[in-house]
């Protein structure tokens, strides 16, 4: 991902009056040019307000699909605490620790987007054998075609009971046993949250 000069942050001041000349200046913009996919980062907007008082500070984001800028944050000292314009978060993630090899297994995704809409809704593997993460389900509400399944080996998806951001994979074996995620991305700012469950299959040897 690299994240360029799109991500803004704006601040607007109140004078203390029309008789005085405020002068306000944006010290230094924080933004790091190139960091690694599913990493926290750290944005950082440093200003000098001389005499003047603090009304808002807002942050915009924009890319080259979506060049109309959005406001993802705002923070305004005397008012009410709005601090969140898009708050989506991943109220849990349900992925069984053991499973039986050949049975069948439910995963599932439940997720709060606030007053935002979904983008999409991925489901990716690894496993110590292949540490790379790889997606093997995808549900896009707008998309076409709405969701796709991308063949991996153990990963066996029942594609037409699988829908949204629950997934039902069959026939388990010893490949299937590995790290599961779950990623979700609304619309307009792409913001993104995730999580992530070991699952284990057990392999019954008969004597």
């Amino acid at each position: 991902m690299v994240v360029s000069d799109g991500v803004m942050g704006k601040g607007d001041v109140q004078g203390k009056g029309d008789q005085s000349i405020t002068c306000i200046r944006l010290v230094s913009l924080n933004v790091p040019a190139r960091v690694k996919k599913g990493s926290e980062v750290q944005l950082s907007c440093l200003y000098d307000l001389g005499n003047a008082s603090l009304y808002s500070l807002k942050w915009f984001y924009r890319n080259h699909k979506n060049p109309e800028e959005q406001e993802f944050f705002r923070y305004t000292p005397r008012g009410k605490p709005v601090k969140c314009i898009t708050c989506i978060r991943l109220v849990s993630l349900n992925v069984p620790a053991r499973v039986k090899k050949g049975s069948e297994v439910q995963l599932s995704c439940l997720y709060d987007l606030g007053n935002a809409s979904l983008y999409s809704l991925k489901w990716f593997y690894r496993n110590h054998k292949n540490p790379e993460e790889q997606e093997f389900f995808r549900y896009t509400p707008r998309g076409k075609p709405v969701k796709q399944v991308f063949p991996l080996e153990g990963i066996n998806v029942d594609f037409y009971k699988s829908e949204g951001g629950t997934v039902f994979i069959t026939e388990t074996n010893g490949m299937t046993s590995g790290n599961y995620k779950c990623e979700i991305s609304v619309e307009g700012t792409f913001q993104t949250v995730f999580a992530e469950k070991l699952m284990t299959v057990d392999v019954i040897l008969l004597q």
